[in-house]
């Protein structure tokens, strides 16, 4: 698998040498980097896809991707401001793809997750909205929906948003039970 990795990387820059001005190829070699977790090399073939051009949805997909990972890692390390600038930049690439065909439910989840660390609660909802929509019985969307909708001062929304799964998935009895408390609905 890895020689077939490494072929497709030496047609892809051959390709790119005989034409310069394609961003699609670049773009195409960053995903091909990011797919072998080669976060440098990737978003350098991706800033290099958009000074070719600015509106190339796949390059922002992986500087999105990149920048989401590298806020990721910057949050475990503790060094919050890097991890902010990270998240925000994250933000900015990501936002550029979300309404193209280029966008799916990994795509949307990183979001939420970025939306919730900027304290950017409506957004977040935006984002875990779709994410549940594209797959309603998922435990880790619903949670994440009904935490966004927390963030966002919406504790109505963060239960229904649990009940409607709580019967079916027990898991998420304390997390309701813990947002209704929140709410008044137990004293």
């Amino acid at each position: 698998a890895q020689g077939d990795t490494d072929a497709a990387l030496a047609a892809l820059s051959r390709a790119a040498a005989s034409d310069r001005t394609s961003s699609e190829i670049r773009a195409e070699i960053a995903s091909l980097h990011l797919r072998q977790d080669s976060r440098d090399d990737a978003a350098k073939a991706a800033a290099e896809a958009l000074a070719l051009d600015d509106g190339n949805i796949e390059a922002h997909r992986v500087l999105g991707l990149v920048s989401a990972a590298n806020a990721d890692d910057a949050t475990e390390r503790r060094q919050g401001e890097r991890a902010m600038s990270l998240s925000r930049e994250a933000v900015a690439h990501l936002e550029r793809v979300a309404d193209s065909p280029a966008a799916d439910i990994t795509l949307y989840y990183t979001m939420g997750r970025l939306y919730l660390r900027t304290s950017e609660g409506q957004k977040a909802v935006q984002a875990f909205s779709r994410v549940v929509a594209q797959n309603p019985s998922s435990i880790q969307g619903r949670l994440s929906l009904a935490q966004a909708y927390g963030a966002a001062d919406d504790l109505p929304a963060a239960i229904e948003s649990l009940q409607e799964i709580v019967e079916d998935e027990p898991r998420v009895a304390a997390t309701l039970g813990q947002y209704q408390e929140q709410a008044g609905r137990f004293q």
